[in-house]
């Protein structure tokens, strides 16, 4: 195979992997040594939240952050006793890798999972002699969480290439029906954790902790997970499934001497089989090769079926919903959704998922991006009540400011462990219209590009010194704006909104301004370490926020913590206004 070539994937029906229905070929595109930092994105997860700006007829949220955009729709929402949620959602993401398969074509049908990419030995971990320890990790060597290197011969003599996890390992992820990613990392021997005399081993910076299960619902050897939810809601993760993502391509040696090692990567998902609440109420998952059906202990029910593209209909309380999809082959997509009652979403997502591969520049060049054939989508949703949504994107780089110049060898070709570039597929206009409605428009204006590393080598950059901020201002069709502005500097409050403002044509109405208590002098306890060596670390330690002011009206209203505790809470708290 060249390097190219398209691989041929087997996307898995619903969930593509979890239903081990008919297959079909998409094509994908493969990784080659010089797109070894394509992942590169993947290890930003967590630094902004997403947020419904506007109207979300569409399920529309937008990183205010980097302007990306991703979509989530609620077709099935059963209401029951309790507060376990039972729906059926699906999530459209804008700007994946073409290799990036979905349970719905391009749609996912969203269920809570815990991931991770792994090379061709599967989902284990570096603990000496026990690989399949997966979840527990010992709290003082997080590191031994990483995916390992992977020898793959050249198929020639024992010549062969050691691919290095630091290239295609973005550590481990929570994900949830309606919200980005979350980070999960090794919890740090003095956080708080729950007294209930479990073993905890993971975190995330919002609170979520993680304890082992033995062994895995599906015979997939090795540990499971079990999730704890903030609000006391348990998660069973201990359904292993893994999705194919293409391969990875190393050309190395020279002159008459030249051999290629390719290795396969897989995305490895733990799936959950129970979800239950503090009093004991419940939800089970349980799949088979057509089928998954979620049924609560109160009674309520969802049974969601496969068919040739992926989801094919849901089913609930005597009511079904139908999906159809449409387009060539190796580029089908969902067009169609039809209600119970007739009614109908449709979709044209155009060719929004074709993004270019090359997020994370080499060493040597640093170039700046060049939009490809497909550096612009723009894509159109059609709601239920006759609404017309319209969302254009392009795809844009940002910078961040003072990363470090650190590079790593991928064969003959040196990436930095930080890249201070990224690209992103972000909204630049949202239109509603349709009868009836007066149409309503968003345009989103960024700030200039702006980048630099810790060396000051390769600076993108207007001014001296370089921005250590970036700015998103959203205008709509009467005049009236809100501009949002966010630190970029790397390792320093990195994707935290730092200002908020709202006006209009005559100047700034409202403005609130945000300071955060850095606890980079060890003044509060660590949440907990990131195992993988170049994601980002903004999670590990707490950044409470110290106050907020806001001025309004000629008026100053400040809220502001005076002492905060061990764990970064707030303990005593001043709110005053003048005049």
């Amino acid at each position: 195979m060249s390097l190219h070539s398209k691989v041929i994937s087997t996307v898995l029906n619903l969930l593509l992997l979890t239903l081990a229905a008919a297959a079909q070929a998409q094509t994908g595109a493969p990784l080659t040594s010089s797109q070894a930092g394509v992942f590169y994105e993947d290890k930003l997860k967590g630094l902004s939240e997403l947020t419904a700006l506007g109207n979300d007829l569409f399920g529309d949220k937008v990183s205010l952050y980097t302007g990306g955009i991703q979509f989530t729709q609620v077709d099935v929402d059963l209401p029951g006793n309790n507060a376990l949620p039972m729906k059926f959602s699906r999530t459209l993401r804008m700007g994946g890798r073409r290799d990036t398969l979905k349970s719905m074509r391009d749609w996912d049908f969203d269920l809570p999972y815990i991931s991770g990419m792994f090379g061709k030995s599967g989902w284990v971990s570096m603990v000496p002699g026990e690989p399949l320890r997966r979840c527990s990790i010992p709290l003082n060597s997080p590191q031994q969480a990483s995916a390992p290197s992977e020898y793959v011969s050249s198929g020639q003599g024992d010549v062969g290439f050691s691919f290095d996890p630091h290239f295609f390992w973005g550590g481990l992820s929570l994900s949830l029906p309606g919200s980005d990613s979350k980070p999960m990392i090794i919890m740090a021997a003095g956080a708080k954790q729950p007294t209930d005399g479990r073993a905890y081993h993971w975190t995330t910076a919002d609170h979520w902790v993680f304890s082992c299960l033995p062994s895995t619902s599906n015979g997939e050897s090795g540990e499971a997970f079990m999730a704890h939810a903030p609000n006391g809601d348990r998660y069973w993760f201990d359904r292993i499934v893994a999705i194919p993502r293409g391969t990875m391509t190393a050309n190395y040696g020279n002159g008459f001497f030249n051999y290629t090692s390719t290795m396969g990567l897989r995305e490895f998902r733990a799936l959950p089989t129970r979800i239950e609440d503090r009093n004991g109420n419940f939800i089970t998952f349980t799949y088979s090769p057509s089928q998954v059906v979620m049924s609560a202990s109160d009674g309520r029910s969802i049974t969601v079926n496969s068919g040739a593209d992926g989801v094919e209909s849901v089913v609930a309380n005597g009511r079904t919903w139908n999906y159809e999809y449409a387009g060539s082959t190796v580029d089908r997509k969902l067009s169609r959704v039809v209600l119970p009652d007739g009614s109908s979403w449709s979709f044209d997502a155009g060719a929004a998922f074709d993004s270019p591969i090359g997020g994370w520049r080499n060493c040597a060049d640093f170039v700046p991006f060049i939009p490809g054939p497909s550096s612009s989508a723009t894509v159109f949703m059609t709601h239920p009540s006759g609404a017309r949504g319209t969302f254009e994107m392009s795809y844009r780089l940002h910078g961040r400011t003072n990363a470090p110049n650190t590079c790593r060898p991928f064969t003959q070709i040196f990436y930095p462990v930080e890249s201070h570039l990224l690209t992103v597929l972000a909204l630049n206009r949202k239109v509603i219209s349709g009868p009836g409605l007066a149409t309503m428009t968003w345009n989103y204006q960024y700030t200039p590009l702006a980048a630099s590393l810790d060396t000051g080598q390769h600076i993108y950059c207007s001014t001296t010194p370089c921005p250590e901020t970036r700015a998103l201002t959203v205008t709509r069709e009467d005049g009236s704006w809100d501009r949002f502005t966010f630190s970029q500097k790397y390792g320093d409050l990195e994707g935290k909104l730092l200002s908020e403002e709202r006006g209009n044509t005559q100047g700034v109405l409202r403005r609130i301004d945000i300071q955060y208590r850095r606890s980079s002098d060890g003044s509060y306890a660590r949440i907990g370490n990131n195992p993988c060596w170049s994601c980002s670390k903004e999670e590990e330690l707490p950044k409470p926020l110290e106050s907020r002011t806001i001025t309004q009206d000629g008026n100053t209203f400040l809220y502001r913590v005076d002492q905060f505790d061990a764990y970064a809470r707030p303990l005593k708290v001043t709110r005053s206004s003048s005049p």
